[in-house]
């Protein structure tokens, strides 16, 4: 069977015979990006209980940064903010090419962890919101900050996928490796086997609609 075309788009693949105006989530292509961002300002716009614990979970997620960085407590910071890879199963941004995620990753963590170091707002402890870094960090976009924020909240899209996907009758297939999830009560990256949907391009995880914007509040 010929590998479809990485521009289908998910409700094509799983022929949902719907459109992007009746469906939840961002209908993404399956292997390339659409040029929107998660925009964690929308969160905190939002009444539902799903939204709620995904401003928690940044709230915490930056709290516990902060409080390393106070402490000068290199290591810890820079190993949270590796955990913020570069995955490609969301399918926001601006790859030209098959996704390839941009967010922290190894590569950029240390510089990232540098420049909340010496800034005013990490080290007064005034960081409240991701999007803050886009002011202050050079190079730090909303192709990055969306990437970070979808990692950070990796917990909850892969609840929200999987509800989507029994609501849509999209498949799950068992046991796909989650990615690093951040539990807010150990402090530490954990990983596991989940059902999610998967394509000949990798899993998928799904955003809502309602958070994503064409560009961020800030630019």
């Amino acid at each position: 069977m010929a590998t479809p075309n990485p521009k289908m788009r998910v409700s094509h693949y799983f022929g949902l015979d719907r459109d992007q105006t009746t469906l939840d989530f961002v209908d993404v292509p399956i292997g390339n990006d659409t040029p929107v961002f998660l925009d964690p300002s929308r969160l905190r716009t939002m009444q539902s209980a799903w939204a709620s614990e995904c401003n928690s979970l940044l709230q915490h997620f930056f709290e516990t940064l902060l409080r390393h960085l106070k402490t000068n407590n290199e290591a810890a910071g820079i190993h949270m903010l590796e955990a913020l890879t570069e995955k490609n199963e969301f399918h926001l941004g601006f790859s030209r090419g098959l996704s390839d995620g941009r967010a922290f990753g190894k590569g950029y963590a240390h510089k990232v962890w540098m420049a909340l170091a010496k800034s005013q707002a990490g080290s007064t402890g005034l960081l409240q919101d991701i999007e803050d870094a886009c002011l202050f960090i050079e190079g730090i976009g909303p192709d990055r900050i969306s990437d970070a924020v979808c990692n950070i909240l990796r917990g909850p899209l892969i609840h929200y996928t999987q509800d989507i996907c029994q609501y849509y009758g999209i498949p799950l297939s068992p046991n796909v490796a989650s990615g690093p999830i951040w539990n807010v009560h150990s402090e530490v990256w954990e990983d596991s086997l989940v059902p999610l949907p998967v394509t000949p391009y990798g899993k998928l995880l799904l955003v809502p609609k309602l958070v994503v914007r064409h560009r961020f509040v800030y630019d």
